[in-house]
């Protein structure tokens, strides 16, 4: 199917803008750096932790397809949720996401995996924007905690707005029955009636395993701190796990919004500047940024073997 000129067109443009802003961020990251100091902390740097740091991706990993299984098993309670298939498609998505089409190319692999799993096609789509609305608060429940050790102006505004989104997305969770019942009289409408479709699907949402996946997003969250924590003892920064998680929250905000190459740039500055605040020299945040972004890409690479092997055998996917 031969797709309309305007769709390469804006697709084609929106490429070409991400990438100058991701030169551009970089740029604006990397001027004034001493590069001699750059590669002494390159060849002084202390592999073990590299390897910890590693580690602690796949268990990011690990802790975000158990969150986002959490959420098929509420959404399908009659049906079978595969271990190992989930596990899978959402490898594979953290593969594709380290990509230039972001989360949308993750998203598109974990949709093509898990029909593969003979579930149904709407609960899925409902289950991956359930999957990202909470993996986002609980950015923002990591931040809300660890903030208040952070004694900078920026930090105290941000702790207030974490808190009120944190607050805001529980009130909204708990409201959702006055729509629903405020557009009954207009389900007839096919967009209404496709909303009050997925406000019904949500309502089966609250129950208290929605807990079980929070927990299990706010791990997710703290692997990829900690994570960032040890390679910034790898490269001798002296910034505490608590800080340096409530670091990685504010960066995670900002590299999620498509308007990068896969965060690469915006990624890089946020380092740069948060770090900064902390006293942590531009040399030593731009590497540890650059670093989070190669490991991060190195650790998700298993995700295209998975891809390729339940491409080419359905059958595999649904083990487990």
């Amino acid at each position: 199917m031969t797709k309309h000129p305007g769709v390469v067109y804006r697709h084609w443009l929106g490429l070409l803008l991400a990438l100058g802003l991701t030169a551009g961020a970089f740029y604006f990251a990397i001027r004034g750096i001493d590069t001699a100091a750059l590669w002494r902390r390159v060849a002084n740097q202390n592999h073990p932790l590299i390897i910890v740091a590693a580690l602690l991706l796949v268990v990011q990993i690990l802790f975000g397809a158990e969150r986002w299984r959490t959420i098929l098993k509420m959404l399908m309670p009659d049906r079978r949720v595969p271990l190992v298939g989930v596990h899978a498609a959402f490898y594979t998505a953290a593969f594709f996401n380290c990509f230039p089409l972001g989360n949308i190319g993750g998203d598109i692999a974990r949709v093509v995996l898990s029909r593969q799993l003979s579930l149904p096609f709407g609960r899925i789509i409902t289950s991956v924007l359930v999957d990202h609305g909470l993996a986002l608060v609980a950015i923002f429940v990591v931040a809300a905690l660890t903030l208040p050790t952070i004694s900078h102006p920026l930090a105290s505004v941000a702790w207030f707005g974490s808190v009120a989104i944190v607050l805001a997305a529980v009130a909204g969770a708990y409201l959702l029955w006055i729509f629903e019942h405020a557009l009954r009289r207009w389900r007839h409408h096919r967009l209404i009636g496709t909303f009050l479709a997925l406000t019904a699907q949500l309502e089966s949402l609250r129950q208290p395993r929605m807990l079980v996946a929070l927990l299990w997003a706010v791990l997710s969250v703290g692997a990829s701190a900690l994570s960032t924590y040890f390679l910034s003892c790898a490269l001798g920064i002296a910034v505490g796990p608590t800080a340096m998680a409530a670091v990685m929250s504010m960066v995670t905000l900002v590299v999620i919004m498509p308007i990068s190459l896969a965060g690469w740039g915006v990624r890089e500055v946020s380092f740069v500047a948060l770090l900064g605040m902390l006293g942590v020299e531009a040399d030593a945040a731009f590497l540890l940024s650059v670093e989070v972004g190669l490991l991060t890409m190195l650790m998700s690479l298993p995700g295209a073997g998975l891809w390729l092997l339940t491409r080419q055998r359905p059958d595999v996917a649904v083990v487990g």
